[in-house]
């Protein structure tokens, strides 16, 4: 697993919204070395990195009792625009969205329109590579029992 260090931020949404502050952004290598994803550039993946984590604080938020970010399947959700990510990436809204549309396009997030100008995104889990399973499996071998 690899991490890429991202001076610490808040990324801050509307109001009561989640808010993100870390250090870190983890970026799993298999990801990166993964070629179903070859063709994402790093701007899209960072960015699905940043999605995932904003997605497991509100997980975090549902199991602490408040449900705002799970929708009526009981799906988990996040809030985050375009303009958001541009702002804490550092580059223009126009690269965001092209990259969203890449992401959308591997199947690793889907968007639904929720509002006149507000959107969920679903964080989907990424397809793992062969190699990440039989490096998976080796080190799970290697385990001493308890």
């Amino acid at each position: 697993m690899s991490v890429f260090e991202i001076v610490s931020f808040t990324a801050a949404g509307k109001e009561g919204d989640f808010f993100m502050t870390s250090k870190f952004v983890k970026v799993e290598l298999d990801l990166l070395q993964n070629d179903n994803y070859r063709k994402l550039d790093v701007n899209s993946m960072l960015m699905y990195s940043l999605y995932r984590s904003r997605l497991d604080g509100s997980i975090r938020s549902a199991k602490n009792g408040n449900p705002r970010f799970i929708d009526s399947n009981g799906q988990p959700f996040i809030y985050f625009t375009n303009d958001e990510m541009a702002a804490l990436l550092h580059t223009s809204r126009h690269t965001v969205t092209n990259a969203r549309k890449k992401l959308i396009k591997f199947g690793l997030i889907h968007v639904e329109r929720t509002g006149m100008s507000e959107y969920r995104v679903y964080v989907n889990n990424y397809v793992r590579s062969a190699k990440c399973e039989h490096r998976e499996n080796t080190q799970n071998s290697y385990q001493t029992p308890l």
